[in-house]
């Protein structure tokens, strides 16, 4: 159920294919340069500008999410 309310939200501030729910995006971006895998993301972000970062920082914010992926 937050999947979907997550995409119909996270659809109006970024391209639908932007957006992934996948596992490989995800396990991809577990970890940084460090390699500690702490948390999987619950949803990996790809905005095609910098403009579209705020919103969908509100828009994770919004939706209670702490663990998210923006690249």
């Amino acid at each position: 159920m937050l999947r979907r309310k997550a995409q119909r939200l996270l659809a109006k501030l970024t391209a639908k294919d932007n957006i992934k729910f996948d596992g490989l995006s995800r396990a991809s971006h577990v970890t940084d340069a460090t390699d500690w895998r702490v948390e999987y993301p619950f949803v990996v972000l790809t905005p095609d500008t910098e403009a579209e970062l705020a919103g969908l920082v509100r828009g994770c914010i919004e939706l209670g999410l702490t663990t998210m992926a923006l690249t």
